[in-house]
């Protein structure tokens, strides 16, 4: 659970940055207030300006027009009711729109713009429009360290460490350098560095991430990642130090913004490792309430829930784990488990199915479809035949993975023989036969009960002829003593007339 969310995290990080951060940097160049008013004198081209009557400009020192700030101050609106309310495809794209719209109503473009443009197509995963308006960024301000730094996310995402580790030296090279370089610069030191040097690089981490925080003290993104790190370090060195530090991290970023959702993931995550399990769970909770679409949240809520048998929860988590990351395999795996938790087993079925399209390398969905055909179908001989198919299916994958070993249980689960005597286990034995075993045993025991079902059927059948026999034989018989005496003479017959009439003529 913690390794997954902790790059999920760390991939995400600088794209979760409030389109306040954007304000702020032109603020200060044009010497106005977060937030100020543009000015209305002259018209839509005429300069912004605040109500002291300074001129807003832009980053590079550009005199931003009325109808540009006003297209710029509308787009930071929506964008920032987006971020409260959660993202869809069309406000994504609407965002989106609105700061190229503003771009284009500054004469020669604005780099800002066109950055938060990249930004809000980055928040739907539309990465290569992101891309695109980050070069257009760059374009006219080859020195925006923010879009330097998008570039450098990307690379992050397609595992090119070395290109963003590139991109992000040069961002952090110009005049402005950005928090968002530097808390990305800690994650890739940390990504590249060998076990070797972990220690240095976790260092060098730190101390990129304190850097981000000089430029802003509330930069909620660097402490998030600072508590990652000191959280990957204390799992890696059973230091409960680093994992108090982690913490104290964690409640610091609360007390500066108490909606950060990835934070309550990452407490979540220490919580779970102190072995804080009900304390765990709210934390993942207060980071879903927080974040609809975070993925990894919605995953060890489940995970957790599932471990006490909470299917209705798990299943709901895993439910919109799969809408968000439809192609996830783990999110379809969680899924299946819970649906089967609740007896849905056709619907648990298709989960399992789903994610062996996925992946059908991976060896976990054919253990669990084995499973469901093994201890929740019929229990006849097909039924068993078709769990033994899945398991070897899954013992052929499990072996094969790099990661064998985290398979173990689950092989010796399904391989495991008990020694047998006449074909039965012998008795006294703490041995548990493995599943195929139990299934070959269910088999054969199934095949005896047939077998002595069929003896049983024919000496009953052939007792019954005989009794039929033997009460045909009995009804003949009882035929034919009626019939005998049917005929037989009686009594007084003739032969008493005759001797009567002859009597009478003498």
């Amino acid at each position: 659970m913690s390794g997954q969310g902790n790059e999920r995290l760390e991939m995400s990080m600088v794209t979760r940055n409030k389109v306040a951060r954007i304000v702020t940097l032109m603020a200060a160049l044009a010497m106005v207030g977060c937030g100020g008013s543009s000015g209305s004198s002259g018209g839509t081209t005429a300069a912004a300006t605040t109500d002291d009557g300074r001129a807003v400009v832009t980053g590079s020192g550009a005199v931003v027009t009325n109808r540009a700030y006003e297209l710029w101050s509308d787009s930071n609106e929506a964008f920032t009711a987006q971020e409260e309310s959660g993202w869809t495809a069309d406000s994504c794209s609407s965002v989106a729109d609105s700061f190229e719209e503003a771009s284009s109503a500054q004469d020669g473009g604005w780099a800002e713009a066109l950055y938060m443009a990249g930004v809000a197509q980055s928040r739907c995963g539309e990465d290569d429009e992101a891309r695109d308006m980050f070069n257009r960024a760059l374009a006219i301000e080859s020195t925006l360290c923010q879009a330097l730094a998008g570039i450098a996310v990307q690379q992050m995402a397609a595992g090119e460490l070395g290109a963003a580790m590139q991109s992000l030296n040069r961002a952090l090279s110009t005049e402005k350098a950005c928090a968002e370089a530097y808390a990305n610069r800690a994650i890739v030191r940390v990504r590249q560095a060998s076990s070797e040097m972990a220690e240095e690089a976790t260092s060098e981490a730190l101390s990129d991430l304190r850097r981000a925080l000089v430029f802003d003290a509330s930069y909620l993104d660097a402490f998030g990642q600072m508590a990652l790190i000191h959280y990957n370090r204390a799992l890696a060195e059973n230091d409960r130090q680093r994992l108090d530090v982690a913490e104290v991290v964690c409640r610091q970023a609360t007390l500066i913004d108490g909606t950060y959702a990835p934070i309550y993931n990452t407490w979540g995550l220490i919580k779970v490792e102190r072995g804080e399990v009900i304390e765990a769970l709210q934390m993942f909770q207060a980071a879903t309430e927080r974040d609809n679409s975070m993925f990894q949240a919605f995953m060890n809520f489940g995970q957790i829930t599932q471990s006490f048998r909470g299917y209705q929860d798990a299943r709901a988590a895993f439910a919109r784990a799969s809408e968000l990351m439809p192609e996830d395999y783990d999110a379809r795996i969680g899924l299946g488990a819970a649906l089967r938790g609740l007896d849905q087993l056709e619907a648990s079925q298709a989960e399992y199915e789903r994610a062996v399209a996925i992946d059908a390398a991976r060896p976990e969905a054919y253990f669990n479809l084995g499973l469901i055909w093994q201890d929740y179908q019929t229990g006849s001989p097909d039924d068993l035949n078709r769990a033994r198919g899945y398991y070897e299916q899954f013992l052929e994958r499990a072996r094969a993975a790099s990661n064998s070993g985290d398979f173990e249980d689950a092989i010796d689960n399904v391989v495991r023989e008990c020694e047998q005597t006449n074909g039965r286990r012998r008795r006294r034995t703490r041995c548990m036969s493995g599943r195929l075993q139990n299934i070959q045993m269910t088999i054969e025991a199934l095949a005896e009960v047939a077998e002595l079902q069929a003896m049983a059927a024919e000496a009953e059948a052939q007792a019954a002829a005989a009794q039929e026999q033997m009460e045909a034989e009995a009804a003949a018989q009882q035929a034919a003593a009626a019939e005998a005496e049917a005929s037989a003479p009686t009594d007084g017959g003739s032969d008493g007339e005759s001797t009567e009439e002859t009597q009478t003529e003498e």
